[in-house]
């Protein structure tokens, strides 16, 4: 990769269907937040 190359990280957030866990118990919409991300490349 060249010294311009750009990466643009996606956060995903999994609903289940209710296999694994209770849905939530109200109608509201499902938010995320996400205070620090962090990415890490290996040393050449």
């Amino acid at each position: 990769m060249g010294p311009d190359f750009a990466a643009y990280p996606i956060l995903n957030l999994s609903i289940s269907d209710g296999s694994f866990h209770r849905p939530p118990a109200s109608g509201d919409p499902v938010t995320m937040e996400c205070d620090l991300i962090m990415i890490e490349r290996p040393q050449r």
